[in-house]
């Protein structure tokens, strides 16, 4: 079996860093302590930007990526992360970097104005575009998605303890990211689809319509929502098997997917009546102005995802909010054996707050999954004797102060 392991952090102008550096020697497992405040979360966020390569990664936290730099550096351009990955014996720099837009000439100093004149720009800084980039080895590279090659990630913080609960759009969004990274081409998908429903809405508004580039349009649509869905179909059933089985101590439970075009491939209809199926309902809807809005459009971008907990026999939403968190733990670790097993890599594993999620029975169990898989696993918490039960492991402390 293949390891992966970050063994160097640099963060440069990130969050509450503006010069960060850490060796972990090898470590199998990192704790982050300290008190609130010091930057524990950020050193997590900063790690899973090699994980969340689309906007719909699993949610970390909700922040735009323009809101990831350091407030206290003045003209701030870009801020950057640096890790060392060591996949067996074999080490591979890899960085990501955001840069910012230059929205303003006025208010930039004399000395970046200066830079930008002699980089032969138009003039016209507001062209300028924001974009979050990924280098391997010093290489730019083009497809995002080739990070996959090198480290795979998944993280669990707090905010996402209610995920069974809180709003369908965060559910569908921490699966879609799931998914994400077992099909390289899903998100491609997911941005097509979500362009195309921009254009239909725009069209719809407009006082004379182009019904051939309409027609064209929700084609695409119809195409593309029931490739989304099939993906969505073939994951669930695939994790399912996983979850079923279920971990020592953990919840069994089933995920589900309720949506207009996956209920319909649920019934086995085959994929091409679907696709006609959903460009009829698009169709119609056409006539309801405010139906016709990209919110109330159908189609796969309201689909709701949700468990359903065997044991108790209702849906995990309705269970207590500790078997809510539990339930989201088998799904994690349901998640980090797949991994394994379709590309015989463990996932680095990143747990921010790791008291908030589970009592220390559980914890210990949890842990020994993790154990199991080899993976790397990140902790943080403000009180480092809640992680005595890891010296006996490859542990490594990193104490944080202000």
């Amino acid at each position: 079996m293949k390891t992966s392991k970050i063994d160097r952090l640099i963060l440069s102008n990130f969050r509450s860093y503006s010069d960060f550096s850490v060796d972990l020697d090898n470590a199998d497992n990192i704790v982050i302590c300290g008190n609130n405040g010091v930057g524990k979360t950020n050193l997590l966020e900063a790690i899973c930007q090699f994980g969340s390569l689309s906007s719909f990664s699993p949610i970390f936290r909700k922040a735009k990526f323009s809101d990831m730099g350091n407030v206290k550096v003045d003209n701030l351009d870009k801020w950057q992360v640096f890790c060392s990955i060591r996949n067996d014996d074999v080490n591979y720099n890899l960085s990501v970097q955001y840069k910012y837009p230059l929205k303003n000439k006025n208010k930039l100093s004399d000395n970046l104005e200066r830079e930008a004149s002699d980089l032969d720009f138009d003039g016209d800084f507001q062209k300028e575009s924001a974009e979050k980039l990924l280098f391997i080895n010093g290489k730019k590279i083009s497809d995002k998605s080739n990070i996959f090659d090198y480290v795979r990630m998944v993280w669990l913080t707090p905010f996402m303890d209610r995920i069974f609960t809180d709003a369908s759009s965060d559910r569908r969004k921490f699966f879609d990211g799931l998914i994400g990274s077992f099909n390289p081409l899903y998100f491609g998908m997911l941005n097509d689809y979500n362009n195309a429903l921009r254009q239909r809405s725009k069209l719809l508004k407009t006082s004379v319509k182009d019904l051939s580039w309409l027609d064209a349009i929700e084609s695409n649509l119809a195409g593309l929502g029931v490739a989304i869905a099939v993906a969505r179909l073939e994951f669930v059933e695939s994790i399912n098997k996983l979850l079923s089985v279920s971990f020592d101590g953990f919840p069994k439970i089933l995920l589900r997917i309720d949506g207009v075009i996956e209920n319909k491939l649920i019934e086995n209809i085959s994929a091409l009546e679907v696709e006609m199926f959903f460009k009829d309902l698009l169709l119609k809807n056409r006539s309801d102005f405010e139906k016709s809005s990209f919110a109330f459009s159908p189609g796969v971008h309201r689909s709701d995802f949700y468990a359903f907990h065997i044991v108790n026999d209702i849906p995990v939403s309705l269970c207590s909010t500790g078997e809510q968190k539990l339930s989201l733990l088998s799904v994690i670790m349901a998640y980090s054996k797949m991994i394994k097993l379709v590309f015989n890599i463990p996932p680095i594993v990143l747990i921010d707050e790791a008291p908030a999620h589970i009592d220390s029975d559980k914890r210990d169990l949890f842990f020994a999954e993790l154990q199991k898989l080899g993976s790397q696993t990140f902790f943080t918490g403000t009180n480092k004797e809640y992680f005595n039960f890891l010296d006996k492991f490859n542990t490594k402390i990193l104490e944080l102060s202000k």
